[in-house]
């Protein structure tokens, strides 16, 4: 899996994918759950 032309760094995209595949959220929680722990999405 390449990241080079990410947007985010690596960390963040695969941490945002372990939590999407393992709890089955939503984009819109996704986006909620991880303002929670700082991280900036949009």
């Amino acid at each position: 899996m390449s990241f080079k032309c990410a947007q985010f760094p690596m960390h963040l995209i695969l941490f945002a994918v372990f939590f999407y595949a393992r709890y089955t959220m939503s984009f819109r929680g996704l986006e909620d759950f991880m303002a929670e722990r700082g991280f900036k999405i949009r």
